[in-house]
């Protein structure tokens, strides 16, 4: 009965597994996508900018060495470009196969955003540590083969018991005479059996001492556990405050980023800007994009490893959680 109810409790935790590692993939596949949409922005700004100073050259305004530079920073946006669409890729692929699907249905498939819908966590840890080792399917699982063991331990011990066997039978007799001359018999028999072996080959001892060391194992390995839920816990924790934190700030530096993208555009339009300038704030938008995406997903991916260290993760509670935006 203890090995089934850990199979159970190992069947709760491959799922919820199974439900933080889709999440995780969701979320690479939707930054994938994000990313690869800033650089085709960047490449359209880099590519209007290479119009821009080729014009230039022919009318002998400006030096080949400001087409060359425009030239060079499209170079490596394509390459970049071409290093997101293969992360786009085996992000589909990562997603497709959880899911059971053919990354070719997923190819054109728009994905709707994902945010918390709160990202506050107002429990304190010592209280989460506690709903962690009471709901997690995992330590559940240890426990009950932690009682398995305890189980054969106890059987194991048991062979140095002597052994009373009770029986009971009906016997009928018969002869070549009639039944109705008396030729069967019936008789009752019953007895009782006690027997003890005096020499085994050390297989009693050896029992026992097995079984003690599967019990001091699944002991040792439900204290490792909780060690690492500990530690899980801590992290994710840590990981959530830190990817909020860095989220809002990065939110900032996107509008900033942006903003100075096109001061900059409209500075090199009118002949007052340095295109060297204009290059590094592009560079610099699509570096912070991609961060911010990233913190955003950061977030997402904590939340949902903080439910599955305290085994409240499941399709209800991301529905409850989770929700479409950016």
């Amino acid at each position: 009965a203890a090995l089934r109810e850990a199979a159970g409790a190992g069947a709760d935790a491959a799922r919820q597994t199974l439900l933080a590692e889709t999440t995780r993939a969701y979320l690479r596949l939707g930054a994938a996508r994000e990313l690869l949409a800033a650089h085709h922005s960047r490449a359209a700004a880099l590519g209007a900018e290479r119009e821009r100073a080729s014009r230039l050259l022919q009318e002998g305004r400006a030096a080949r060495v400001l087409l060359l530079r425009v030239e060079a920073a499209l170079g490596a946006a394509a390459a970049d470009s071409l290093a997101a669409r293969a992360e786009l890729a085996v992000a589909e692929r990562e997603l497709a196969r959880l899911i059971g699907a053919e990354p070719a249905a997923l190819a054109g498939r728009e994905l709707a955003g994902v945010r918390l819908a709160d990202a506050a966590v107002a429990v304190e840890r010592e209280a989460l540590l506690a709903r962690s080792r009471e709901g997690s399917p995992e330590l559940a699982r240890l426990r009950r083969q932690l009682a398995a063991a305890e189980a054969t331990s106890a059987e194991a011990r048991a062979l140095w018991l002597p052994r009373l066997q009770v029986s009971g039978r009906y016997v009928e007799y018969g002869s070549g005479r009639t039944v109705r001359d008396g030729g069967w018999q019936g008789e009752w028999q019953g007895g009782v059996q006690l027997s003890y072996p005096l020499f085994t080959g050390g297989a009693r001892d050896a029992g026992v001492q097995r079984a003690g060391a599967e019990v001091r194992g699944a002991q040792a390995e439900l204290a490792l556990a909780e060690l690492r839920l500990a530690g899980a816990l801590d992290q994710a924790l840590a990981a959530l405050q830190s990817a909020h934190a860095r989220a809002a700030a990065l939110r900032a530096a996107v509008r900033q980023a942006r903003e100075v993208a096109r001061i900059e555009r409209l500075a090199l339009a009118e002949g007052a800007g340095v295109q060297t300038d204009y290059l590094a704030a592009e560079a610099e938008l699509l570096r912070t994009r991609a961060a911010l995406t990233e913190a955003k997903n950061a977030e997402v991916a904590a939340r949902v490893e903080l439910a599955r260290a305290t085994g409240e993760l499941s399709p209800a509670w991301l529905e409850t959680n989770l929700e479409a935006g950016r």
